[in-house]
C-alpha cells in the first residue's frame, strides 16, 4: 500500500493539498476587501463595545479601512517571511513573526476610547 507522502508523490501532494484550498483563500481575501465598508467597522474589536451614539462619533469608514490595511501588512509580512524561509532557510520566519508581533502590539490599546480617538470625528 503506497503512502500518499513517498518522494514520487510528495509533488502530487502538495499540488492537491494547494490547489484544493484556492477557494477558501479567495473567499478570505474577498472577505478583506470587503472590509473598506463602514458597516465593516461593527467587527473590530472595542469598537463593537461602544453604544449607538458613541459609535456615531467616530469615522467609521475611517477604521474598517485602517483595519483592511493591516491585515494585508500583517499578511504580506507572514507571506515573505514564507517565501524567504522557503527559498533561503527555515529561520527567515523568526524575524518576521518578530516583525509582525511589534506591529500588533503597537495597535493594542487597553483603553478602548484612546484606542480610536484618532478616528473621531471634528
Amino acid at each position: 500500500m503506497q503512502g500518499i507522502f513517498q518522494k514520487e508523490n510528495t509533488d502530487k501532494a502538495l499540488k492537491y493539498g494547494i490547489y484544493r484550498h484556492l477557494p477558501t483563500y479567495e473567499k478570505i481575501i474577498r472577505n478583506l476587501v470587503s472590509f473598506s465598508d463602514k458597516k465593516a467597522a461593527k467587527f473590530v474589536s472595542g469598537f463593537n463595545s461602544f453604544s449607538k451614539e458613541e459609535q456615531a462619533l467616530y469615522d467609521k469608514a475611517h477604521i474598517s479601512r485602517d483595519i483592511k490595511n493591516q491585515c494585508f501588512t500583517w499578511a504580506g509580512i507572514m507571506l515573505v517571511g514564507a517565501v524567504l524561509s522557503y527559498f533561503l532557510t527555515p529561520y527567515m520566519a523568526i524575524p518576521a513573526f518578530i516583525i509582525w508581533l511589534v506591529l500588533f502590539f503597537k495597535e493594542v490599546h487597553f483603553d478602548t476610547h484612546k484606542a480610536f480617538e484618532k478616528y473621531l470625528l471634528k
